[in-house]
Order: structure tokens, then sequence, then C-alpha cells
């Protein structure tokens, strides 16, 4: 191996090791020599993504007289144009593995023109018409390719034909995407193995994804009460999926509801399911006679909490052929924690390894008087800090000893409590309660503001996440203004950056 190629791959391995996009467009700024230039511009150019709205972010219309705003939008096509026809037919285009389409679909617009805000929707669709026939023509060029999302775009059968040309692809993705009627079916990828389809319009065309089924392992669509038969005829096709995602277009769902007893998804389809995600609505059909473990409700039917609660759950999660370990729900009324959903949880599942509710709290509002004795007590008694409170505490029912993990949160910030005032020795308590001897990780706090805490192998608990900008004791409440507040101080956490060319 001669020394310009050992070189080469070293830079490349540099490149590929860079924390940043911007580490490894250094690499490839003119300063450098033209061999670790070359040996970086692979990864680079590695992932590519596309958003029609960048337009409106680098026109800046306060400096622009309207009546320039065509040749403005003109040069900016242009310039798109030469990004798209260039660099698919140049030695790059065989490194790109990642490719993330955003574009636009027509938005109503006002008849005026001198409108700023109409002027954009307009100029933003003719800018986004004229790059997605670049583009879906472009698609075979990207020999290499293994992951593509496509957003806010019309699949048709233009579209379809340069997808079937992708002999690499392991991940497909169409988001809010208008899908014709007429659109051909894609064929089946050898690799493929991640397909998501979420419509724009309240429809489920399966005939443009049944012909990817068969080598799926994992699967998302969004789909409504009326779509089980093409939802069914799809999971019949999949041998391999383990994976299922169903995104819930229905707003109203009862509890027991489920598809008409004329549906029916034979026992032999998805024999490797293990993990469901989307709501009660399609759980028993899907998880009855398949080794679903894990169950994550996308929502809480109205009135599920009315009927027995214990039956609930038998009825739409029991009927696996192996003990769910994994159970997450949102919306959980904190009036039924206590008395039902604990003990009810625990008895059912009795091999959880990992539980998340999202507790929707007892609320202070001008309809309830903290005046009244009766009302102030079933306030404190179903208050978020109290439900933690009694966790802690004997419990004539048990815990799975397989618990590792558990989160409670609430979906919006509560109001102090009379009693539990300080939310620390609360959660300290729970922490190192006996009944949850073996938890490894557990979260509390709100959806937007919570704390992590983790388990190291010497048995100590740490904190390893804490998002701020609440007093985790609880929000002051006139009745409850005398309390002192004990909010710690509290950091920030933010993300990295994921790698990619913005074109």
């Amino acid at each position: 191996m001669g020394w310009d190629q050992l070189a080469a791959e070293l830079w490349t391995k540099i490149a590929d090791e860079c924390y940043s996009p911007d580490e490894v467009r250094a690499l490839c700024s003119p300063e450098m020599p033209r061999h670790i230039r070359d040996s970086a511009r692979p990864v680079l150019f590695r992932s590519l993504m596309f958003r029609a709205y960048n337009m409106i972010d680098r026109f800046d219309f306060s400096k622009v007289e309207p009546h320039q705003y065509p040749s403005s939008v003109i040069e900016m096509q242009e310039l798109s144009r030469r990004r798209f026809t260039e660099l698919p037919l140049s030695p790059l285009a065989r490194h790109v593995r990642f490719w993330n389409y955003i574009g636009y679909l027509p938005q109503p617009t006002t008849p005026d023109l001198v409108n700023k805000e109409s002027a954009k929707k307009i100029f933003l669709r003719t800018y986004a018409d004229a790059m997605w026939p670049l583009f879906r023509a472009s698609l075979p060029l990207y020999i290499g390719l293994t992951s593509l999302i496509m957003a806010n775009v019309v699949i048709d059968d233009e579209t379809v034909t340069a997808l079937n040309t992708l002999d690499n692809l392991e991940l497909l993705r169409f988001i809010n995407c208008i899908v014709s009627i007429t659109t051909k079916c894609l064929r089946c990828f050898d690799h493929l193995t991640g397909y998501l389809q979420q419509e724009a319009n309240p429809t489920f065309r399966v005939e443009l994804m049944i012909g990817v089924c068969p080598t799926l392992t994992n699967l998302n669509i969004s789909a409504g009460k009326g779509h089980y038969r093409e939802l069914y005829s799809a999971l019949e096709q999949c041998p391999l999926l383990q994976e299922l995602c169903i995104e819930f277009t229905a707003i109203d769902e009862v509890a027991f509801e489920r598809p008409s007893p004329e549906a029916h998804l034979s026992i032999t389809a998805c024999p490797h399911l293990s993990e469901y995600t989307g709501p009660a609505y399609y759980a028993a059909d899907i998880i009855t006679g398949r080794p679903v473990h894990t169950i994550k409700l996308v929502q809480l039917p109205d009135r599920a909490l009315e009927h027995p609660c214990i039956d609930w759950i038998r009825e739409h999660f029991k009927r696996g052929t192996v003990p769910v370990e994994v159970f997450e729900s949102p919306q959980w009324p904190a009036s039924a924690c206590i008395d039902e959903t604990f003990p009810t949880l625990f008895h059912e599942f009795p091999h959880l390894v990992s539980l998340r509710l999202i507790i929707a709290p007892f609320q202070l509002n001008e309809d309830v008087n903290l005046r009244d004795e009766a009302e102030r007590e079933r306030y404190n008694t179903l208050h978020y800090l109290n439900i933690l409170h009694i966790l802690s505490a004997p419990l004539p029912y048990k815990i799975p000893p397989t618990l590792r993990t558990l989160e409670l949160v609430t979906d919006t910030e509560y109001e102090r409590h009379p009693i539990h005032t300080i939310f620390w020795d609360v959660v300290e308590a729970l922490r190192h309660s006996a009944n949850f001897a073996n938890l490894q990780k557990l979260v509390v706090g709100t959806l937007e503001r919570f704390q992590t805490w983790g388990k190291s192998e010497y048995g100590i608990w740490e904190m390893v996440l804490e998002e701020t900008s609440f007093d985790f004791d609880g929000e002051g409440w006139e009745y409850y203004s005398d309390f002192e507040d004990t909010s710690d101080d509290r950091r920030d956490i933010t993300e990295g950056e994921e790698a990619s060319i913005d074109i």
C-alpha cells in the first residue's frame, strides 16, 4: 500500500470521527492540502439535506421591492438547479448515504399579492415546484443511497419509478406526503428494513407499500379507524416485522372499541412482532397471539378508566405469547393512579421492566373550593407529589422485582402540595424505597421540565439530566402562598448537531 493511499484512508477516518459538520468542513477548506480535502469530502457529502423553507430564510423580503420578487426567486432557482444537476454527476454522488428532502405542499393564499405573507407562500411554492422534478430525476444517480426521507411532496408514478432504481435502500420514509391514487407500486428491495408512510390527506394508500413489506422489520404508518382492511392486508405481507408504530388519525377513541368483527388479522401474520406503538383500538387484534413484549399507547381512550381498569387492560394487552416488559401510556388521570392503575399494572404485568405514565394531574380551578374539607382532601390525595409519596411507602401490592425503569411525569405543571412541599424529599424517598430496590432509572417532573436519575454500578443514585425553569416543589397558589420556595439552581442541557450538508 502506497503512502498516498494510506494517508488518504487516515484522513477519511479522521473526518469520520469529527464531532461536528464544521470540523469536517474545515478539513475540506482551500487552506488544506488537496489530498486531505479529497479524503474528507466523501464524509462531508455522506449526508445531504434540502429544505424548501430555506428560501424564505435566505430571501430578505424587507430589502427587496415587490416588483423584484420574481427575478430574485429565479436567481435562487438557478443556483439550486445547478446544485441538483451537477452534484449527482460528480464522483461524490456515490458516497451519499443519507438524503433528507423537505419540499412544500400548496397552502391557502389570499389574492392580495401586496401582502408579504401571501407573496412568500406563492414564491415558496414556485421554488419548491421547480426543485422537486430535478431531485426526483437525480435519484437514480445516488447508487450508494441507503436512507431516504421525503417530506411535503407528491408521490406519483415518476417518483416511484425513480425510487425503484435504488438497490441499496435500507430506510425509506414519506412524511406528510400526498400519494397519488394512480401511483405505481414500490418494488421489493433486498435491504429495506425500515418504512414510514404518513400521508398529508386522511388516506392510507396501502397499494404503494405492499411490495416492500416482505423485508420490513420496522413499519410506521398513519391510519384511522376505517383503515383496518388496508392495515391488516399490509401486515399479512410482513413475515419479518418486529416493530410496528401506528400514528392514529382518529381523535375520538372509546374504551374497549376495536375494528369491526368482520376484520380479521391472520394469526400467522407478523410472527416476530415484539413492539407495538399505537392506539388501543388496534392493540387487541395485533397483540393477540404474537410475542409482543413492548406496548406504547399513543393516546388513552375516552372513559377508559370508567370501566374496571383491570378488564380493559386484560382485553387489549394480555393476549400476547410473551410477558409484557415495557408499558407506556399518555394522559393517565391522577384520579385512577392510586387505587386502580398501579395495583392493576403491577399485578397484570408481573415481569414489567419499564413503566412510563404521563399523568394528567388534578388541577386547581375556579370550580375547586379548597376551603371545603372534602374538596381539599381530594386535591391533597390526587396531587402528583402525593402519588409519588404513596409509591415510596409500604404498599398492599407487590412491585415486580424486574422493574428497572420508572418514568412518572405530568403533562402540565402542578401547584404546591400543603404537606409534601419539598420535591427533593419526595423523590429521595422514592429512590430509596424498598419497593423499588432493583430500580436503575427514575424520571420525575413534567414532560418539558424533569429530572432523570440513574443508579451507578455501586448502587449510588446520581442525577444524569435535569431540565430547568420550573420549581419542582410546585408553582405557587394563592391558597398556599405562605410556603417557602425551596427550588435549586438548574442547568440546561443541549444536544449535539447532526452532521449533514444542507443544499
